[in-house]
């Protein structure tokens, strides 16, 4: 992958994993610092953001830079820990500080909207030096979710036969050109237009 996409500015970072979940916090961390090694073999331009173990919530087995291209990504689902968001952001803001690389939220969400409003300021507060974040909920379809979104795709009856078999299999199957035309559907819905 690394070597396919060396020389494409387009490319911001390689994410290494998402949300790894060991009880081996040293056997994660040679296992990144083998990625990395590989993947400098071919790119050595290339930021690399690695999550924290505990599906990227948990830091503290790194304590140095194995590469200065490095970022450090954390997942942030506030109703873990409702009343305590600023604490948890204050952890990753030391951790950031304490090994000089950056932090992003690289998923955050699922949540009523005043919890969104809530979280959503104290990601883009300066004091806590986030370097940006990513709703993961901007992708959501509208199936009657619990939780609210920002933006949402709606989907077609054309769309949901087609997901609804290539999930389950004992479902009629949609037609070639009815899968079609579902994508087809889909992609338009999913323009930030509508």
């Amino acid at each position: 992958i690394a070597n396919r996409y060396k020389n494409r500015g387009i490319i911001a970072a390689y994410d290494l994993l998402n949300e790894p979940s060991t009880s081996s916090d040293s056997a994660m961390v040679d296992m990144f610092n083998q990625i990395t090694d590989s993947i400098r073999t071919v790119d050595p331009n290339h930021m690399l953001s690695i999550e924290g173990n505990s599906y990227a919530t948990d830091f503290s087995m790194f304590t140095t830079l194995h590469d200065p291209n490095t970022s450090f990504q954390f997942h942030f689902y506030t109703w873990f820990f409702p009343n305590a968001i600023a604490t948890h952001l204050n952890t990753y803001t030391a951790f950031s500080n304490s090994i000089n690389a950056p932090v992003w939220c690289g998923e955050w969400g699922e949540n009523n909207y005043s919890q969104l409003d809530t979280t959503l300021s104290l990601l883009r507060d300066p004091l806590y030096g986030v370097r940006g974040n990513a709703f993961w909920t901007w992708k959501k379809i509208f199936n009657g979710s619990n939780y609210g979104y920002y933006n949402g795709i709606d989907t077609s009856t054309l769309w949901s036969k087609t997901i609804s078999w290539a999930g389950n299999t004992s479902l009629p199957q949609p037609t070639v050109t009815e899968m079609q035309a579902g994508i087809s559907e889909f992609i338009q819905n999913m323009k930030a237009a509508n």
